[in-house]
């Protein structure tokens, strides 16, 4: 499975070419949107189920970050809708329409299936990021 995380590692790379910028490292400044773009945070709260469990967030074929519990990270994307997705033993996909300048909040969770646990990926509002933010830490990519 080692593989699988230079695999995805190397996909984030490639990223740079893209459209979307992910904030992963663990320090220095926080990217700022310019003009025409907005700010996405994707956060998953640190809960007891799918503690094994990570996984990662798409728009397209692009990885734009993954998630574990207690973990988030940030993505600048230019304004306008975006499709993102996310799967393990299922799949979960939420559209999100930006304005220039906006930031929204995306909540990831994991749900039980008869299969596994599955993503959910939820937005949500600036009251609900204050209320579990203090308790995350910045996200990285998932390494075999």
């Amino acid at each position: 499975m080692r593989w699988m995380g230079r695999l995805v590692g190397a996909a984030a790379l490639l990223l740079g070419a893209g459209c979307a910028r992910v904030d992963l490292a663990p320090s220095g400044p926080a990217l700022e949107p310019g003009p025409g773009e907005a700010v996405v945070y994707f956060f998953r709260p640190n809960t007891l189920l799918g503690q094994g469990v990570n996984f990662t967030v798409h728009e397209g074929d692009a990885v734009l970050g993954a998630v574990a519990p207690g973990t988030y990270f940030r993505v600048v994307v230019p304004a306008g809708p975006h499709r993102f997705h996310a799967e393990t033993w299922g799949a979960a996909a939420i559209t999100v329409n930006l304005g220039s300048g906006e930031t929204a909040w995306v909540e990831t969770t994991l749900d039980g299936t008869a299969v596994g646990l599955a993503p959910r990926l939820e937005r949500v509002g600036a009251s609900r990021w204050e209320d579990v933010r203090r308790g995350l830490r910045r996200g990285e990519l998932v390494r075999g």
